[in-house]
């Protein structure tokens, strides 16, 4: 007996059509079951096949697309069928795709772009051929700002859908997903909106650069924060010029709706949007001095008035977690900030010179190592010598370099390399700088008593296979 599971990658339009068509994946080697029903039946038979399931009550998208003209049937071809046909990969490419996959446990697709045999765009318009929907480029595209009063921004980055077009006549709402199977995304907007939509595919990156994209055009320029900001200064002079800025509320230092928050974010955010490594904030006898590390090299992209110093360092240390009372020790600390379906982690280190503090922040850049060894822009001819070492089944392998070089990168790219389920693979790090799923971390703590030494020790007793140690003295 067929097992239907909920149904995946519907395309719905309002139509007066006579039957409805649901396509459902089930397990994971891509095999499909296809049912096909009449008008009359249509909502019911999805309502009692959901319900057999799981004994719930039909979902706002079953009710909603009761009387929907024909869905698109899946292809009961497999994604790796319809690349070989559109001569995107070669059966032998294939074959060595699907034999990794099966040893690291990854996605087929993920291993095939990972080894440079498909592009995302061809992986897309393959997946938009198997679930019979449409493909869409989103490289240039720009989302309609009006589109927002009936799909909320934040929504839209949260779950990954961009917004394409709406037309009123028909009550039509056109969306872009990176997934078929992202139905609770599109249950919502036919909640949100009530209206009809059409889903189509597009891809991961062109989705996330959209988002970014329209998350950028809606930010407030700083000129402009600086002039709410100017005018809130100066009611609030006495607090923010004085040695006391540790009177200043915290809770209004972590409001987000404040000019000065909102002024800090926008730093933060052009500092990644510049792929910068470190955001220096150095306070000077008559000014604010904002400095970008790009490429190795600082460049000078803000100056600010003096009187700003005080508050927008007490704001990055109650971010980060630091206590914003002690101003003479240096201390470290971590935040977050979300770019438009991104997150970013950052450390954070301050210390006290002549005129201030310094803040200095290094962008822990997001998924700079998830494309392995071969998107790290290595010389070809070093490559495979690196490879071979890693692979090893003996050995040492030493990474040097100044602050900044991607000594973390590089060995974490090796570490994604050769992380299998055959293999224990256990870190030392102060600090962790990126999670590392299926590999054991261990963060140092001087304070606990856990110093690299102390934790190598222990970890020797912990059966290890491969053992990253991020500093040696």
């Amino acid at each position: 007996m067929a097992d239907f599971k909920k149904p995946m990658g519907f395309n719905f339009a309002p139509s007066a059509g006579a039957s409805a068509s649901v396509g459902s994946s089930v397990g994971a080697s891509g095999s499909q079951e296809v049912l096909t029903m009449s008008k009359a039946t249509a909502a019911g038979a999805i309502a009692r096949l959901t319900l057999a399931e799981s004994m719930v009550a039909p979902s706002p998208l079953e009710r909603a697309t009761a009387g929907l003209q024909s869905n698109p049937v899946v292809s009961e071809r497999r994604i790796g069928d319809i690349l070989i046909e559109n001569q995107s990969v070669t059966p032998q490419q294939l074959q060595q795709a699907l034999s990794e996959a099966r040893a690291t446990g990854k996605p087929v697709g993920s291993v095939l772009m990972t080894l440079g045999y498909v592009t995302e765009q061809e992986l897309g318009r393959a997946l938009a051929e198997k679930h019979g929907m449409e493909y869409v480029d989103l490289s240039n595209f720009v989302v309609d700002v009006s589109l927002l009063k009936l799909l909320p921004e934040n929504f839209a980055t949260s779950n990954l859908v961009v917004p394409l077009s709406f037309d009123p006549k028909k009550r039509l709402f056109s969306v872009v997903v990176a997934r078929p199977e992202q139905v609770k995304a599109l249950e919502q907007v036919v909640v949100l909106t009530g209206y009809h939509f059409i889903g189509k595919i597009g891809t991961y990156s062109g989705i996330v650069n959209c988002l970014n994209r329209l998350a950028k055009d809606n930010r407030a320029s700083s000129a402009e924060l600086l002039a709410q900001l100017d005018e809130e200064l100066t009611k609030k002079d006495s607090i923010y010029a004085s040695d006391d800025a540790d009177t200043l509320l915290q809770a209004e230092l972590a409001s987000e709706s404040t000019p000065l928050v909102q002024l800090v974010n926008s730093l933060l955010i052009r500092a990644i949007d510049a792929n910068a490594s470190d955001i220096h904030i150095e306070p000077q006898q008559q000014r604010l001095l904002v400095r970008f590390r790009i490429n190795g090299i600082l460049h000078e992209k803000e100056s600010f008035p003096k009187k700003l110093s005080a508050p927008l360092v007490s704001r990055i240390k109650v971010a980060s977690g630091m206590d914003i009372a002690e101003r003479r020790r240096p201390q470290d600390g971590r935040m977050k900030i979300k770019v438009g379906v991104q997150e970013v982690d950052m450390r954070v280190s301050s210390m006290a010179v002549m005129h201030g503090e310094k803040i200095v922040i290094r962008i822990q850049k997001p998924n700079a190592t998830s494309g392995g060894l071969v998107k790290l822009g290595l010389p070809e001819f070093a490559l495979p010598s690196i490879q071979k070492m890693i692979h090893a089944p003996h050995g040492i392998v030493l990474v040097t370099g100044p602050t900044g070089s991607g000594k973390t990168t590089t060995l974490y790219s090796c570490l994604r390399e050769i992380n299998t389920s055959e293999r224990n693979i256990s870190t030392i790090e102060d600090p962790v700088e990126y999670p590392l799923a299926g590999i054991n971390q261990t963060q140092v703590s001087q304070k606990a008593g856990l110093t690299f030494a102390s934790c190598l020790r222990s970890l020797l007793r912990q059966d290890p296979d491969v053992i990253l140690v991020g500093e040696i003295r």
